[in-house]
């Protein structure tokens, strides 16, 4: 009769690791887009944060951009009316912030070769 209940005792152990394994790692795996409003805070907030300027006022997106692969949004890239530019994921499976600049604006053409293959990573 012990060795059943230790037989018991280890299958329901077993079921409990699966089913805690399966709840946590679910999380990870599935990922949620992040949409353009959701995206735009994000891009204020980290601006606010890590900027060096000091006449901030009141943060200004003045242009978007919206990056798809396959008709799928990967990411956005917001251009601030004080200088510089923020480049956010559109899936919250990875870190945010995929890139920014506190100079200049993006602009969709005349980029050095390693920042267009880094955008087409991120794709």
């Amino acid at each position: 009769m012990k060795k059943t209940l230790k037989n018991h005792g280890i299958y329901a152990l077993l079921l409990t690791f699966v089913f805690l394994s399966q709840m946590f790692s679910s999380k990870f795996i599935t990922a949620a887009p992040v949409d353009l409003g959701k995206a735009k805070q994000v891009a204020i907030n980290w601006y606010l944060e890590r900027s060096n300027k000091t006449d901030l006022g009141k943060i200004e997106i003045i242009e978007t951009f919206v990056e798809k692969e396959k008709s799928i949004i990967v990411f956005y890239i917001f251009n601030f009316k004080q200088g510089g530019f923020m480049i956010v994921s559109a899936d919250d499976n990875v870190f945010p912030v995929l890139g920014y600049g506190y100079l200049e604006h993006y602009k969709t053409e005349n980029h050095p070769p390693a920042f267009d293959w880094l955008l087409n990573k991120y794709k």
